[in-house]
């Protein structure tokens, strides 16, 4: 093939001219591409050292953010922890007032009996000093149970921005 080229060339000057500004064009393009290649070997290495220094910096960060996350988690555990104390506290506060309360109720229906049945005058003393003692703890009962309910409510607030 090479012969047949060269007689190509010999016979037209412009063929041969051609054919040389192809072979430079080729040779130019190797060399593009090769320098191309290059610059992207360059900007790879580039890349992954990025990368690498990245992967550290959001390694070290990370652990930051980790402890700083814990505290966080931890102000939000106390919070709980105390909300669900004033719950419990004003659960069992109402399970005593509805036991008073109906202690109260049954010796309300004694005393409306007083007349029907017979009792001293010191037993119906006593019956109604019980009724003024449940009727005040009754009423302790609501006010403890009202400030805790308070202080329930402000926990809760409180617990949102921590």
């Amino acid at each position: 093939m090479n012969e047949e080229l060269e007689l190509l060339k010999k016979d037209d000057a412009s063929f041969e001219k051609m054919v040389g500004l192809k072979s430079d064009a080729e040779h130019q393009i190797g060399a593009l591409k090769a320098e191309l290649a290059q610059y992207k070997a360059v900007l790879d290495k580039k890349t992954a050292e990025l990368r690498a220094s990245y992967d550290q910096e959001a390694a070290r960060l990370g652990g930051d953010i980790k402890v700083l996350q814990g505290k966080i988690d931890s102000g939000h555990g106390v919070f709980k922890a105390e909300i669900s104390d004033l719950d419990s506290q004003i659960s069992r506060m109402k399970k005593e007032r509805d036991e008073l309360s109906r202690a109260l109720a049954d010796l309300n229906d004694v005393l409306a009996k007083e007349g029907t049945i017979s009792l001293s005058k010191s037993e119906s003393q006593g019956l109604g000093t019980k009724r003024e003692d449940l009727e005040t703890k009754i009423a302790d009962l609501g006010a403890q149970m009202q400030k805790l309910q308070s202080e329930l409510v402000l926990k809760r607030k409180k617990l949102k921005y921590v």
